[in-house]
């Protein structure tokens, strides 16, 4: 299912070490990352690429 989401979405809203909330945004991809593990940095224009593994 994740990945036909993915795939389904023309763009997203990415939210890091935030709850997801009880109505959670369609485009929304919610991360809750290792706490050693540094965030990445986005700048306006990049392209994010996912790819299932």
């Amino acid at each position: 299912m994740v990945e036909s989401n993915m795939k389904a979405l023309g763009h997203a809203t990415l939210f890091f070490n935030r709850p997801i909330p009880k109505a959670p945004l369609a485009n929304a991809v919610y991360f809750d990352p290792d706490v050693a593990q540094p965030l990445p940095t986005f700048k306006v224009d990049d392209d994010i690429v996912y790819e299932h593994i």
